[in-house]
């Protein structure tokens, strides 16, 4: 339950975040990246 709501608020931040970023490649490649990272250690945690 606590992991797929920390899974919900991680892909709500990503959407927001690539909104803001969409002019800037590098940056949206480098938040791209932290955020596969982040998702990947949450389905380690399950």
């Amino acid at each position: 339950e606590e992991i797929s709501k920390l899974t919900h608020a991680v892909r709500m931040a990503e959407d927001e975040v690539i909104k803001e970023y969409k002019g800037i490649k590098k940056a949206r490649l480098a938040l791209a990246m932290s955020f596969a990272a982040a998702r990947f250690c949450m389905s380690l945690c399950k």
